[in-house]
């Protein structure tokens, strides 16, 4: 019996340290958290889940109102339904749209380029707000949502009642440019699958939010590519124009 015990007891043991030595190395690793760790070793920032994108025509009809304005506004977050294998997923817009008059009452939204097509994005925007400690505290700013999209993560610290707007450092092409005064902030995966959002220190990687400051993280929840094959989009919520709503179409 004690031979047994200990024959098991060393099976075990050359098992668990067999795990532990692939899970030590990229190539042989089997869970995310290995490789997302080793990655980051290296340089390497994993991408996290995507939101599944659509594109929209978007218009307002005012033929019957009256003094109705030249231009209006499509509000960045409008939000937008559609369903997949009886599943409803909620879309969003992440930035304002323009619709001007075009003579009969009709709104027809167009992008920057002037084209109609309008990019809505598959999502929950979400708000994660973080104040910062004193300078002699270790200020870990955790995001404990595994369905982040750090492609439409917006990063703004409050110095005062007015925010400075930090951009991820590899939307940066030339990184020898960062300066201490730089702001720039670093959004990466943790073991556990979570987000962690770090900063500079002034001499590294630009500059850093002092005591007192407060930190807003907006970003996209995200079902990743569930809504993928989404054909069909309806607008969830009206378009509020001199204090009346209306559908959009």
């Amino acid at each position: 019996n004690i031979l047994d015990v200990l024959a098991y007891n060393t099976h075990i043991n050359a098992l668990v340290a067999n795990m532990t030595l692939n899970e030590s190395f990229l190539g042989t690793a089997q869970l995310r958290s290995s490789v997302s760790s080793i990655a980051s070793g290296l340089g390497y920032i994993p991408f996290s889940k995507t939101a599944s994108r659509g594109v929209i025509r978007c218009s307002l009809d005012l033929s019957s109102v009256p003094n109705r304005p030249s231009t209006i506004s499509l509000p960045r977050y409008t939000k937008f339904t559609a369903s997949v294998d009886d599943e409803t997923y909620a879309f969003q817009t992440l930035e304002e749209y323009i619709g001007q008059d075009n003579g009969t009452g009709v709104y027809q939204f167009l992008n920057l380029n002037g084209t109609p097509e309008l990019e809505i994005f598959e999502g929950v925007i979400t708000t994660k707000t973080f104040l910062v400690g004193e300078t002699f505290n270790t200020d870990v700013y955790i995001i404990p949502d595994i369905n982040l999209d750090t492609s439409t993560a917006n990063v703004r610290v409050f110095p005062s009642s007015t925010s400075d707007i930090f951009t991820t450092y590899d939307n940066i092409i030339d990184t020898t440019t960062i300066t201490s005064e730089s702001n720039v902030y670093i959004l990466k995966e943790t073991p556990n699958g979570f987000y962690q959002l770090s900063f500079g220190t002034n001499n590294t990687l630009g500059n850093e939010p002092v005591a007192g400051n407060r930190i807003t993280l907006d970003y996209l929840s995200t079902n990743g590519d569930l809504a993928n094959r989404a054909t069909s989009f309806v607008a969830a919520e009206q378009l509020a124009v001199s204090g009346t709503s209306y559908n959009l179409f």
